[in-house]
């Protein structure tokens, strides 16, 4: 009876045992499912990080071959301007080469470009960036205008009094970047104002903001414009010289020859159709009812060896006064290293584009001007007008030329 029972007991071991072992066994091979499935997550997720991480590659290299190609492009257009801008300033013009092939240092990129036309017409540049796989091409037009923006000296501008300042894009700028550079005391101006480089921002501008209203922005050039000297053309200097005129000087229509040179010149008719061109060797002194008239149709240019005077209710001017850009487009006033001063007074107005780089230059006394102006200094007193027409910019035969972008396009 006892090892019966001692028999029922083990059985009973044994079964528990072979119970407890199946539910262990039970239990390893559910845990195995959960990590062998957690691995298979984990591969193919760690598979998708890499193929993602495969096309972001792939795609960064694109996009930085894409930037670098366009950076080649705009290159090949920047080194093309820089060659225009070179050959303007010398006043020599040649047929730019294509390029192709050519490095931009830093990069894997390459470029190319093809030139044609020229300064005073328009020069058309095709700048080509390459970089891998990727290809930019921009065009760009550029053109060469005179650097007429305005009220335009080396040094000092001055106004003292009412002054009244207008037209679209106007600029007074000065090189000086002296404190004070730019002095304004009262009136209405609707230009932007532009210092000498390096000069301080707070003290380049004197402007009485009680007394003057000012519609426009106050900045500091990058660097220095550059006004060349006037130089008189050797086949007007070796024409003979005409003593100056007691009275009004007038050259009728169609008359030839076209250049005259004087000793001196006062009051003066410009009848139409011509295209007059004078070498004044001394001064153009007008004033006391005598006036400066350039018919319709007609055009003048004066290269003056000495100064420059307008007064007492005096006209440099047109017979058709009612279209101002006309009529300063028609009359050039070129001042010369011997013209040291220009001044407008008394009620005398003009309609000129006056470039005088040597010249202290002044308005007084009610005197107003139609055009643009580059001078030493500009001053003004006792009530003055500037009327700025842009249209001037593209004058030509005027030595300070800037190269201007006039169409950029992918």
């Amino acid at each position: 009876m006892r090892r019966h029972s001692e028999l029922v007991c083990s059985r009973a071991n044994e079964r528990a045992e072979m119970k407890a072992i199946t539910g262990y066994r039970k239990k390893v091979g559910a845990a195995l499912a959960v990590v062998m499935m957690l691995i298979s997550i984990m591969t193919l997720a760690g598979i998708s990080l890499l193929g993602l991480s495969y096309h972001m590659r792939i795609r960064a290299i694109r996009e930085g071959q894409s930037v670098a190609s366009k950076c080649a492009a705009d290159a090949a257009i920047a080194q093309v301007i820089y060659l225009v801008t070179q050959m303007a300033e010398a006043e020599s013009w040649t047929d730019i080469a294509p390029a192709t092939d050519v490095a931009l240092p830093g990069t894997e990129a390459i470029y190319d470009y093809t030139v044609s036309g020229n300064p005073f017409t328009g020069v058309d540049i095709m700048g080509v960036g390459k970089c891998g796989i990727s290809q930019k091409t921009v065009h760009c037009t550029v053109k060469s205008y005179a650097n007429m923006r305005g009220l335009t000296a080396e040094a000092r501008v001055k106004f003292e009094s009412n002054l009244i300042v207008d037209g679209v894009g106007a600029t007074i700028l000065t090189n000086s970047s002296g404190d004070g550079a730019i002095s304004i005391e009262k009136g209405t101006v609707s230009a932007n104002l532009i210092g000498g480089p390096s000069g301080d921002l707070d003290k380049l501008f004197a402007v009485d903001e009680g007394k003057v209203a000012l519609n426009g922005s106050k900045t500091i050039a990058l660097k220095k414009t550059d006004f060349p000297a006037v130089e008189v053309p050797l086949s007007l200097m070796g024409l003979p010289a005409n003593p100056k005129p007691a009275g009004t000087t007038v050259i009728p229509a169609n008359a030839l020859p076209t250049s005259y040179k004087y000793l001196g010149m006062g009051a003066l008719t410009i009848r139409s159709p011509n295209n007059v061109t004078l070498y004044i060797d001394g001064s153009l002194d007008v004033g006391n009812g005598g006036d400066i008239i350039v018919e319709d149709g007609a055009t003048l240019t004066m290269y003056v060896d000495g100064d420059v005077i307008g007064k007492n209710g005096v006209g440099i001017t047109s017979n058709v006064t009612d279209d101002p850009v006309k009529v300063a487009q028609s009359i050039t006033i070129l001042g010369t290293e011997k013209c040291t001063k220009v001044e407008l007074k008394n009620s005398a107005s003009a309609y000129a584009l006056l470039y005088a780089p040597s010249a202290d230059i002044e308005f007084k006394n009610g005197a107003s001007l139609h055009g643009a102006v580059v001078g030493k200094t500009i001053g003004a007193k006792n009530n003055a007008e500037f009327h700025y027409i842009k249209e001037l910019r593209n004058a030509t035969g005027i030595p300070a030329t800037v190269i201007m972008v006039e169409r950029w396009w992918e």
